[in-house]
């Protein structure tokens, strides 16, 4: 297979530049363009020498040179002042390097597209460059995506305690939340993550005639009357399906609030307008520790 050394650059720069800045994104480090130039720039180099002079090199010695040449890169792009720091987004740059180095060679193997991997690094068969390209960086951005979701919401004890403010019509109440891994109910109609919250602890939120309504057992769209009309509730009101141990088809009554404040114990706090809150008429606390039951996509 014909390598063709311009093409070998610039799809090595452009890989090595969207590596480096994912790993930015996930480390919440600054944006800086020069230096991640730079540190792409370097790769770009080594890997061209590397095809004319280490064809025949000892694995163990392109090993040693692809450790060197990270550290290095990593050193140049983000600067870090301590060990500690160093090591952290070293790591954070194999495994976003390993994302995309899987799409691209998913392309290979999926798509039909040629391509050949020798001595540490990749090289595609672009016909099309663009074609190829931009598939390859959706791919790695769209798996980084997901990957630094899953780690923030995992990273998120099942312990951990949060101040829940939820706003409706120009009042609010602050109520305590537990994040719950295993809260993954949606609005099937908007799919809107789902908070759940003891009625008691938002009823003075709710009109009174609403309040009854919304208690109301296997309540479904027949329970819908006047009181939804005359009081503005019609647009806000939510029946959210879920299964449980013991019950199958249960149904939750809820609402759609103006929005959610999340106070994160001290963090930056988050307001959230694409949510919905439903109604639990029974105490979710033995200790009366949390009120509320948070998804937590909606702390990550």
């Amino acid at each position: 297979m014909e390598v063709y050394l311009d093409i070998l650059i610039i799809e090595n720069l452009i890989m090595n530049y969207l590596i480096l800045y994912a790993t930015s994104l996930f480390l919440k480090s600054k944006h800086n363009i020069p230096r991640y130039l730079v540190g792409a720039s370097i790769g770009v180099l080594y890997t061209v020498l590397s095809l004319v002079f280490m064809s025949s090199a000892k694995t163990s010695l392109v090993v040693l040179g692809k450790a060197s040449l990270s550290m290095l890169i990593v050193a140049i792009a983000f600067n870090p002042k301590r060990l500690g720091e160093f090591i952290k987004t070293l790591i954070t740059f194999y495994v976003v390097t390993f994302i995309f180095a899987g799409s691209a060679f998913a392309l290979i193997m999926l798509g039909g597209m040629g391509g050949v991997t020798k001595e540490g690094f990749m090289y595609l068969n672009w016909d099309f460059p663009v074609n190829y390209i931009v598939p390859t960086a959706a791919i790695g951005m769209f798996l980084f995506g997901r990957f630094i979701r899953y780690i923030r919401e995992r990273s998120r004890a099942s312990d951990c305690f949060v101040s829940l403010y939820i706003a409706i019509d120009g009042n609010g109440v602050w109520v305590p939340a537990l994040v719950d891994t295993g809260n993954e109910l949606r609005d099937p109609i908007s799919g809107y993550p789902v908070v759940i919250v003891e009625a008691k602890a938002v009823s003075s939120l709710i009109p009174e005639k609403i309040r009854e309504l919304l208690s109301k057992q296997g309540l479904g769209l027949g329970h819908v009357d006047s009181s939804l009309l005359e009081s503005g509730w019609i647009s806000r009101f939510r029946i959210v399906p879920y299964r449980s141990i013991g019950c199958e088809n249960g149904m939750l009554p809820g609402f759609k609030p103006d929005y959610i404040e999340i106070d994160d114990l001290g963090q930056e706090k988050k307001d959230v307008r694409d949510v919905i809150v439903c109604l639990y008429d029974k105490q979710l606390s033995e200790d009366n520790k949390y009120s509320a039951l948070l998804a937590p996509e909606l702390v990550a």
